[in-house]
């Protein structure tokens, strides 16, 4: 008895020893990426730009120069619906589609689905991709020979989008860091994640879609209009206005050039600017500030190159909200309504497990995004007032529905994470059971964990689907409302 007991206590120090040797040497990965990435970044080459001055509010898309999409088949013409897709890395993509899986689920007496609605999707950074994968999906099934076939995310999930999201897109930036290709060129590791974006995420035989495929010209009456409008939404690196790339501002920018697939593409027309494929905004709106360089547009002002830095669209507007709001204002529906997915990583926490004074390099972290928080700590309260005034309809779609709060709990110790991800997958897998108050809280800490990365782990990417659902079913009564007038 004695000895299964010693036994049983070596196999127990044995098992903490490792466990602290792989949580040391996963903090000394992180300081060295970190410090890699930092150093880059700061050598990364940027010309002098001679754009002028931008004053006043944000340009805006101007949605009478394209066909509207209300003349997509089977949609109605007195309602106006828009999905805006939060920002977060991997989080918020896994996030907002299980939104959109859920939504695709929730049928009219017709048959048609919530997601088939949506005619506007704004999205930044993580939720970009979501919006960019969903279109790119939708695209290639309007060019198949099965066109006539109903439409299926979820058959697109298994089929492309998860295969293509197990790639963790952080390692090949990380590798072109060293190729002497990088060194010698214009071209940064940024460039790298578009090119792996365009060859996985977009990779489909028809092709990668471009903005052509959402922004039909309003003079073109012959090309049919298939596709939901996709507004990527980034941010000017110097002015950090907010941007989104449309066909008519890029050419209010007086984009010339980009870089696609590793290539500089030239512009030579304004007309050429709707060629200009979804993989260059969506990494744009994603370019994670020290991660991912900003991406490079050229310009030509007063017969004079210039460029024009822009990157990760969060640092504006980390929901997309706003962007939704200028588009639904312009359409003239009856009924407009607001979706939103919200993923963003909420800086709820005043408490810690350990003593912490708030010094060293915590804190100076901790200074350039305070003022971000505490203007997301507002952000319901302003897109109420923005769709007031625009007599919007919202609908919130957050993981933070899970608390009936604004407090929230610690911070799970690393040891329990793993065993609260065990107990709620088995939790949520009877999707008609609703969760414990007990149950709410645990899941929203678990979520918050989640770090804004370019990888997931695939235990993370259930449990984000799963709870996207689960809030998207307890909104379900909302939905039909607003969306069917049930």
């Amino acid at each position: 008895m004695a000895d299964c007991y010693y036994t049983e206590q070596l196999a127990n120090r044995l098992q903490n020893t490792s466990r602290n040797r792989f949580i040391l040497m996963q903090k000394i990965t992180n300081i060295l990426l970190i410090s890699t990435l930092v150093f880059s970044a700061g050598c990364s080459r940027y010309p002098w730009s001679a754009m002028p001055y931008i004053r006043g509010d944000a340009p805006v898309p101007d949605l009478s120069l394209y066909r509207s999409v209300q003349a997509r088949p089977h949609q109605r013409p007195d309602i106006a619906v828009g999905l805006a897709l939060s920002g977060g890395g991997s989080r918020s993509f896994h996030y907002g589609l299980g939104v959109m899986l859920a939504l695709e689920q929730i049928e009219d007496s017709s048959g048609r689905h919530a997601l088939d609605a949506c005619d506007y999707l704004t999205a930044v950074s993580g939720g970009a991709l979501a919006g960019g994968g969903y279109l790119a999906a939708l695209r290639d099934h309007t060019l198949s020979a099965d066109a006539d076939a109903s439409f299926h995310l979820a058959s697109a999930w298994h089929e492309h989008l998860a295969p293509s999201l197990s790639i963790r897109y952080g390692f090949p930036m990380l590798r072109s860091m060293f190729s002497p290709r990088i060194w010698f060129s214009p071209l940064n590791r940024g460039d790298r994640l578009e090119y792996d974006l365009a060859e996985h995420l977009f990779g489909y035989p028809s092709g990668s879609p471009t903005l052509r495929d959402c922004f039909i010209p309003a003079a073109d009456t012959t090309t049919p209009v298939s596709l939901p409008m996709l507004f990527c939404t980034a941010a000017l690196y110097n002015s950090v206005h907010q941007m989104s790339f449309t066909p008519d501002l890029l050419d209010t920018m007086q984009v010339t050039g980009y870089t696609h697939r590793m290539k500089q593409v030239e512009v030579d027309t304004a007309t050429a600017l709707f060629d200009m494929p979804f993989s260059v905004a969506v990494k744009a709106s994603a370019s994670f500030p020290v991660v991912v360089p900003p991406t490079l547009l050229r310009c030509t002002v007063g017969g004079r190159k210039a460029y024009l830095p822009v990157w990760d669209g969060g640092m504006v507007d980390n929901i997309s909200y706003q962007t939704a709001v200028w588009v639904l204002a312009q359409d003239t529906a009856a009924r407009r309504v607001l979706l939103v997915s919200d993923a963003d990583q909420i800086a709820l926490r005043s408490l810690y497990r350990r003593r912490r004074s708030g010094l060293g390099l915590a804190a100076l972290v901790r200074v350039p995004v305070g003022g971000l928080d505490s203007h997301r700590s507002q952000r319901y309260s302003e897109i109420a007032t923005y769709c007031r005034a625009y007599d919007i309809q919202p609908v919130y779609l957050g993981y933070d529905r899970l608390l009936d709060s604004a407090a929230c709990a610690v911070t799970l110790p690393r040891w329990r994470r793993q065993a609260a991800y065990t107990y709620l997958l088995n939790r949520m897998s009877d999707t008609d059971a609703p969760l414990s108050p007990e149950d709410r809280r645990l899941l929203f800490e678990v979520l918050a964990d989640v770090r804004t990365r370019f990888g997931i782990w695939p235990q993370e990417r259930e449990l984000l689907i799963l709870t996207a659902r689960y809030i998207v079913r307890e909104q379900e009564a909302t939905l039909r409302k607003v969306l069917f007038g049930e």
